[in-house]
């Protein structure tokens, strides 16, 4: 309703509960406003869904370089003034992988903002940070990109921030209170996400990972995946796209770049074309090229990256992704995902984690709901075993009672103008 004069147009309500209703009349159209069609628009939020390695980190960290340098964008629709821009993710390390890309991408990276948690006092006087939940820190998100003014706003991976994405609902909640805030404050929202390993679909919007209101919220939806004509070449391709249907998709090619700290990093070189003739549900219908073990282990990654999750849920949650039982366990190995039982009585549930979480000492985040605490909503148990102490999983016996401490990342108080160090390379 920012187009609305609430003093005057809205009809208040008498009492609450009461509707609340406008006069179309009174309401003041407003055009759409592209950064960059069909993939950007202000106040509007964008999914990528695309395969593991298939460059939709690479793709926003290439997005944000361009608005905070002012770059002109690579089909020559025009450019701006630089914008600042703040971006939410751990997937990747922000010190040897996030900061060399988005210098070799030619970022400004004095505007550009990472967000490391929330932070914390425990009853000892001790500080930390809970990881993000989007359900429950979207007024800090919000208030945050109002102060700084930004251009675009990037949560890479959804499920990371997001809790259970299979849950209808609560799914459906959050990305209309992304998209009200995205509308509030004018900024370009870019969600990443992941897809699902559906063997029968025949439409694009049927792999998204998740509930299917993932794709179906958004106004705008993009398939990222490797062209089946030429291995070396990605394509962006719409799966929707409510705002300017006609638009056509996009294409790239992954390029390495010297980095002074870091050397050889990647990166993506575009084309100035527009890409026609293929559609993201043909895409969808080629043969699938993606190992199913390397499909697990990025699923398995992203669903820990919260912190311990229960057993159970993580194999139900496996099972609704597409993943078997049998993939989830040697992904699990692969990893290194430490099993542990959950302190307390004899019947508490046995937990994953990965082995060194962005966040330590999850333990102080209690158990919660979904969508309230923890990462994106994850039950976490509180309190875990001392070192040492004994545990009896069948899988991984020796693994029980690990802890986990808050690594070093790397970064000073003025990190946006620090040179990576040579050693997280």
């Amino acid at each position: 309703m920012d187009n609305i004069n609430t003093g005057q147009d809205v009809k208040q309500a008498a009492k609450p509960g009461d509707l609340v209703t406008v006069t179309a009349s009174r309401i003041e159209p407003v055009p759409i406003r592209p950064l960059w069609r069909p993939l950007l628009y202000r106040g509007k939020v964008t999914v990528i869904a695309g395969d593991p390695g298939g460059g939709k980190s690479l793709t926003s960290i290439d997005l944000t370089a361009r608005i905070t340098a002012g770059a002109p964008w690579p089909d020559d629709r025009g450019r701006f003034e630089p914008a600042s821009a703040t971006m939410i993710t751990t997937e990747d390390d922000h010190a040897d992988t996030v900061r060399p890309r988005l210098d070799v991408a030619g970022a400004n990276t004095d505007l550009v903002e990472f967000v490391l948690g929330v932070s914390r006092t425990d009853k000892d006087g001790t500080k930390g940070l809970d990881p993000v939940s989007l359900m429950r820190d979207l007024p800090r998100i919000e208030k945050l990109l109002r102060e700084r003014g930004d251009a675009i706003l990037t949560v890479d991976p959804l499920t990371s921030y997001a809790g259970d994405t299979n849950k209808t609902q609560t799914m459906r909640m959050l990305l209309d209170r992304l998209g009200e805030m995205a509308g509030r404050t004018d900024v370009a929202v870019v969600v990443i996400t992941h897809p699902n390993k559906r063997s029968d679909a025949t439409k694009a919007l049927q792999v998204i990972a998740g509930s299917h209101v993932i794709g179906a919220a958004p106004r705008v939806v993009m398939l990222l995946a490797e062209d089946p004509e030429d291995s070396d070449r990605q394509l962006l391709l719409k799966v929707k796209n409510n705002l300017e249907p006609k638009e056509g998709g996009l294409a790239f090619r992954f390029q390495t770049r010297s980095h002074s700290v870091c050397g050889d990093v990647p990166g993506i070189e575009w084309e100035k074309s527009r890409v026609t003739g293929i559609t993201a549900d043909a895409v969808v219908c080629a043969p699938a090229k993606v190992p199913r073990l390397d499909a697990a282990k990025d699923w398995l990654r992203d669903y820990l990256a919260g912190g311990p999750i229960p057993q159970t849920q993580v194999e139900s949650a496996a099972v609704a992704a597409g993943h078997t039982a049998r993939t989830l366990r040697r992904a699990k190995d692969t990893l290194g995902v430490v099993a542990e039982k959950a302190p307390g009585a004899k019947d508490s549930p046995w937990i994953w984690k990965m082995p060194n979480p962005i966040f330590g000492h999850l333990g102080h985040l209690g158990q919660v709901e979904d969508g309230q605490g923890g990462q994106g909503g994850h039950p976490v148990q509180p309190g875990y075993p001392a070192k040492g102490a004994q545990g009896d999983h069948p899988d991984h016996p020796a693994q029980a009672g690990k802890t986990d401490h808050l690594p070093h990342f790397g970064l000073g108080p003025n990190f946006k103008r620090e040179k990576p160090r040579a050693d997280r390379c």
